[in-house]
């Protein structure tokens, strides 16, 4: 295997694999790790990567990563609170922003894992 094709760009796959509404449902219940391991078992067969081998390696790569800390927190920037009683009706708005700078290196590339 290669980290990086000849043209020095990215891998990206031939197809892109269908997930099912059972499927999805079932993800949900899953912690981050698992949760990684059956979608990275969607493009990478058991000839190229042993289950368990795969299991190792997510186990190693997730090591210092404490599943129960928010993984994108996100924190309401600005929230509409306008109290025009015209628009009663209308569902408020509000702005999300994703902190992307926590993790063990407070840097955006901990959120890739």
């Amino acid at each position: 295997l290669l980290n990086l094709p000849n043209d020095g760009g990215l891998f990206v796959p031939q197809t892109i694999p269908k997930v099912t509404p059972v499927q999805l449902k079932r993800f949900r219940s899953l912690g981050f790790q698992d949760l990684a391991f059956e979608i990275l078992r969607l493009f990478i067969t058991e000839t190229d990567v042993p289950k368990e081998k795969l299991r190792t390696i997510l186990r190693k790569c997730y090591k210092g990563f404490d599943e129960s800390d928010v993984v994108v927190p996100l924190v309401v920037l600005d929230e509409d609170d306008d109290t025009d009683d015209s628009k009663k009706n209308k569902s408020k708005v509000q702005i999300h922003v994703a902190e992307l700078f926590h993790g063990p290196t407070l840097s955006v590339k901990d959120i890739s894992l």
